[in-house]
């Protein structure tokens, strides 16, 4: 599916309005702090019912604004659909998802339209902590199997109602023996999360290094690795003795120790973390390279071309390599880009696009580039 339009309200600084967009290419231009950013987030928010800046939705509202709403309409197939997420009140976040007007459950939400998001502002997939390592492959996962999410939420709380009984046997409230149940539900609900993860994981190394050599980068020789938390890769028992050993530590510690909740994903160069190794610059084209893999991923197993959000194309970029990645997204993405510089966009072939004056939170009318011949 591709976006075809979008409206917001209440969205950051947005004006409301209705934006037509191109199937193959839309360019945001404008000055700084003009709502550029805002547009591709909205964008992402209507996908993914969150945003690639902040995992704090209270953000997104426009100051005093008591509901926040996004809708778009999708193309693809042969079919037209009209996606929308309303919220209320930031304190209540009570949410609202349609598809063709009627309710929709997340996870055929989300697969609906699918996204892929890079801001070189955002490194924490190298730089942050194993959370955001973790909500990239789960992300990864998701596009690829929106069936995913569910099984992720029944780990999720899974692991909540343990760790509640796990304080009330400590607490002397509940008998040790009832865990017994939940730690069988734990092995059952992290093996499928594991598994996922290990799968992908390998798919993407695979993937980065072939986005590596096409862009011909000097991070060749990085290396990317699951690291899995306890023994959920393993067989059912030796999951479930895994579990039995940690009882001790986990009543003193009144939550689950190990499982997919503790996981993370290891970037290193040579045997060194590559956080510790990586320049300002490597790392942000590492973390691009990386969200390529994911676009290069989905294409081949979808057989579909995502959207693609690229803010501040022209951040710290050399030119000859912006050229590069271009060439890859016109491969087969609905790109979403932002620029505060025209004339560097000038200088690319973006082939046919749009280019979408901001200032002040709204959108200017598209001007159509690069057209065919014919046309």
């Amino acid at each position: 599916m591709i976006l075809r339009e979008l409206a917001t309200r209440n969205f950051r600084n947005l004006e409301p309005e209705r934006l037509e967009l191109h199937p193959d290419a839309n360019v945001f231009v404008g000055a700084n702090g003009q709502g550029k950013t805002n547009l591709l987030e909205a964008i992402y928010f209507l996908s993914t019912t969150k945003s690639f800046r902040t995992t704090r939705v209270a953000n997104l509202f426009r100051f005093d604004a008591d509901h926040l709403f996004a809708e778009g309409v999708a193309e693809g197939d042969g079919l037209r659909k009209t996606l929308s997420i309303g919220i209320e009140a930031a304190s209540t976040r009570k949410r609202e998802l349609l598809v063709n007007g009627q309710k929709s459950p997340l996870d055929q939400y989300v697969a609906q339209l699918p996204v892929i998001a890079y801001s070189a502002a955002r490194l924490e997939i190298i730089r942050g902590a194993p959370d955001e390592r973790r909500r990239f492959l789960d992300r990864g996962i998701a596009s690829l199997r929106p069936g995913y999410l569910s099984a992720l939420s029944k780990y999720q709380r899974t692991v909540e109602q343990r760790n509640a009984l796990l304080r009330a046997v400590a607490d002397g409230d509940e008998r040790e023996s009832s865990l017994a149940a939940w730690d069988a539900e734990l092995a059952s609900t992290g093996a499928v999360v594991a598994a996922a993860r290990a799968e992908f994981a390998a798919m993407l190394s695979s993937e980065f290094a072939k986005v590596v050599a096409e862009m011909r980068y000097h991070v060749d020789d990085l290396e990317l690795r699951y690291e899995p938390s306890g023994a959920f890769l393993s067989d059912r028992g030796s999951v479930l003795s895994a579990l039995e050993r940690l009882r001790p530590r986990e009543l003193g510690a009144g939550f689950t120790i190990q499982g997919p909740h503790r996981d993370d994903l290891a970037f290193s160069i040579r045997g060194r973390n590559a956080a510790e190794v990586l320049s300002s610059g490597e790392t942000k084209m590492t973390v691009l390279f990386l969200k390529l893999a994911r676009v290069a991923l989905y294409r081949e197993r979808a057989g579909r071309k995502p959207l693609f959000i690229f803010d501040d194309v022209d951040a710290e970029l050399d030119l000859p390599v912006i050229e590069r990645l271009m060439a890859f997204l016109c491969r087969g993405v609905q790109l979403f880009a932002s620029s505060a510089k025209d004339e560097v966009l000038s200088r690319l072939d973006l082939g046919a696009h749009v280019r979408i004056p901001v200032a002040a939170g709204r959108a200017g009318t598209p001007l159509l580039r690069d057209l065919p011949d014919e046309h």
